[in-house]
């Protein structure tokens, strides 16, 4: 299981509270210059209880239940398999999996940023990773 430099640099941030309390307030900040009335936030309340050593593992834990909620949309169950040995971001590479790609939602009509786009932001991955995906911004 060999590690990125972008989760290497987690793995050392053991200041998970601050890391949620920093994620909280770049949602609550978008949420209201989008004008939006109802979102979700993360709570701090496990990291407070020392359940996660690092971002690291508070990320994992948030990418399994994304993948986890993300397969059962799609597929009607949760899903079964041993995933213990999955770094990151090879559970974000599963979730980014269920999306179409881009010759599928051109066909069916749709823009292929409807489907990627908001699930790579929440990602919160670099610039270049969101260049290398083939996604870029919608314009407003």
């Amino acid at each position: 299981m060999a590690l990125t430099p972008r989760e290497l640099e987690m793995i050392k941030n053991t200041d998970v509270v601050g890391h949620i309390t920093r994620e909280a307030a770049a949602i609550k900040a978008a949420a209201d210059a989008r004008g939006d009335s109802f979102y979700f936030m993360p709570t701090v309340s496990h990291a407070e209880n020392g359940v996660y050593a690092n971002v690291y593992e508070y990320e994992r834990s948030m990418a399994l239940d994304e993948y986890s909620d993300v397969h059962k949309e799609k597929r009607g169950y949760r899903p079964r398999k041993d995933m213990s040995n999955l770094t990151l971001e090879g559970i974000e590479a599963l979730t980014l999996a269920f999306f179409p790609d881009d010759e599928a939602c051109e066909s069916s009509g749709h823009d292929v940023d409807d489907y990627r786009l908001d699930y790579l932001t929440s990602l919160q991955l670099p610039i270049e990773f969101l260049a290398a995906s083939g996604s870029r911004p919608r314009s407003s």
